[in-house]
């Protein structure tokens, strides 16, 4: 039975897409026989000792480390670094899988690069250290960006080499959020494959009816927004399209992490705008249970999602599960995806949720177009075989 190791820097129970891809990975692994090892933080809001450092979750074994960020570590005064090595270089794994360029598993794995002699793979959620991202100060935002840079020039092309294979979410090159796919083909990268997220089709399908019911949805056409509640994922458009789309009856129902800051922020600019668009009712929710969730999706009409940076979001994926149709801003890949409309402006957002919420016959057509890409080209059962197939052949090369 081979033994491989998958390391992240969020899995279960933390719910963002890269935790759900991780989970997705190595569940799927150890169903086809693998002895499947996470290392990984712990969890979001989470109490550490020494009891839950070390679990089994669904056939995984899951090793914790008190370890946050990849930036400005110092591997000679943690004591957790010095575990988190000396795990990897004492267990003899047969493969080692890296989720993510710039996650801290992956960028403190380089240190011992040379001493692991089992084949390593990469899985790319895309880049994004070299695209500026605004701060409060100008001058904050181009100081990261200018590390970034800096960042990638002296360490991309070297980690690209090191790789024995390289699994990215799409086809899609550019100098976005799929630089790196355009680095490693110009680097002439000998193993690059595509796999795409995926999710599992009963979990979404076979969810219970009730959400309406349970937390007093009123009837009328529903649009979900499902994300951490943060400005990355940028509910306020979300919020503010909804509102100025005004359509008579009409639900938003936003499914978050914790509310926080950014979700009181929200919740008074609701406030705010409802005095001036009053024909519609939002509701907010914070840490619901994923069967929840699921139960949300088969219940709505349509999902809207507004991320300022995107790579291939899972959320739109359960939506296509779901049979029902999304809303996007134009982001990593989405434009790829089928089921949905995808919106380059604020005026394209507020009329494409207009037509949508009152166009039921627009909604069944995109929600089938989304439900049969979920059946084929995101087929669980195609992604975890894909998996299986290419670690086999790197562990038995």
């Amino acid at each position: 039975m081979p033994k491989i190791l998958i390391t992240t820097f969020t899995y279960p129970p933390n719910k963002d897409g890269v935790a759900e891809a991780s989970r997705f990975m190595a569940e799927g692994l150890a169903k086809n026989g693998w002895n499947v090892f996470v290392a990984t933080q712990f969890p979001d809001n989470f109490k550490e000792n020494t009891s839950n450092k070390f679990i089994t979750l669904n056939g995984v074994t899951v090793i914790r480390f008190s370890i946050k960020k990849a930036k400005n570590l110092d591997l000679n005064q943690s004591s957790e670094i010095r575990r988190y090595l000396t795990f990897i270089t004492e267990s003899h794994f047969d493969l080692i899988v890296n989720q993510c360029w710039e996650a801290w598993p992956t960028i403190l794995m380089q240190g011992i690069f040379n001493q692991i002699k089992c084949p390593k793979v990469m899985v790319s959620h895309g880049y994004s250290l070299h695209i500026y991202h605004p701060a409060r100060r100008w001058t904050l935002g181009l100081g990261v960006l200018l590390k970034g840079i800096k960042w990638t020039i002296f360490n991309l092309p070297l980690m690209i080499s090191r790789y024995d294979q390289i699994i990215f979410l799409s086809k899609m090159r550019g100098v976005g959020r799929f630089f790196d796919h355009t680095a490693a083909t110009l680097l002439l990268h000998r193993r690059m494959e595509v796999v795409p997220n995926s999710v599992h089709l009963g979990l979404v399908l076979n969810a219970k009816r009730g959400f309406r019911s349970k937390y007093g949805i009123p009837h009328g056409p529903l649009a979900l927004c499902i994300a951490n509640y943060c400005d990355r994922k940028n509910q306020k458009l979300t919020l503010s399209v909804f509102r100025k789309a005004n359509v008579p009856g009409s639900i938003l129902v936003f499914i978050g992490s914790e509310l926080g800051s950014y979700g009181a922020e929200l919740k008074a600019e609701n406030e705010k705008l409802q005095h001036h668009y009053s024909c519609s009712k939002v509701f907010f929710f914070e840490s619901l249970p994923r069967e929840e969730v699921f139960s949300a999706l088969i219940e709505s009409d349509l999902l809207i999602l507004t991320a300022k940076h995107e790579t291939q979001p899972i959320v739109l994926i359960e939506a296509m599960a779901a049979g029902i149709p999304w809303i996007s801003t134009n982001r990593g890949c989405i434009r790829e995806m089928e089921g949905g409309i995808v919106c380059r402006c604020t005026k394209s957002l507020v009329s494409s949720l207009k037509r949508l919420l009152v166009d039921s016959t627009l909604r069944r057509e995109l929600g089938c177009k989304g439900l049969k890409a979920s059946q084929t080209k995101y087929s669980a059962s195609a992604c975890e075989m894909k998996y299986h197939r290419l670690f086999k052949e790197l562990v038995d090369s």
